[in-house]
C-alpha cells in the first residue's frame, strides 16, 4: 500500500510539474491580473446577457485560458483512460 501511496504522489508531482499544468496556471495568472476581464466576469455573475458573454469569449486571456483548460482536460483524460486499462487487466490490486 505504501508502494502505491508513493507512487500516486509521483503521478501528482509530474502533473503538476508538467507543461500543461504550467501553462494553464499561467494563463489563469494572465486572467487574474485582467482588471477589465474579471470586471466582464463579474457582471456577468450579475447580468448574464450574450453582449457581455460575446465580451468575454473575445477577451485573448480568456481564449488562451480555455486552451489550455481543453489540454489541461484532455491529459486528465487519457490518464484516466490509462488508469482504467491498468485497473481492468489486474495489473492493479489493493
Amino acid at each position: 500500500m505504501e508502494e502505491l501511496l508513493d507512487k500516486l504522489d509521483n503521478l501528482r508531482n509530474a502533473l503538476d510539474n508538467s507543461k500543461v499544468v504550467k501553462d494553464m496556471k499561467d494563463a489563469n495568472s494572465l486572467i487574474s491580473s485582467d482588471k477589465e476581464l474579471l470586471s466582464l466576469l463579474e457582471e456577468y455573475k450579475v447580468n448574464p446577457t450574450e453582449k457581455l458573454k460575446e465580451k468575454i469569449m473575445n477577451n485573448k486571456h480568456f481564449q488562451e485560458y480555455k486552451e489550455k483548460e481543453t489540454n489541461c482536460n484532455l491529459l486528465i483524460l487519457d490518464t484516466n483512460q490509462r488508469l482504467k486499462k491498468i485497473s481492468s487487466s489486474g495489473g492493479c490490486h489493493i
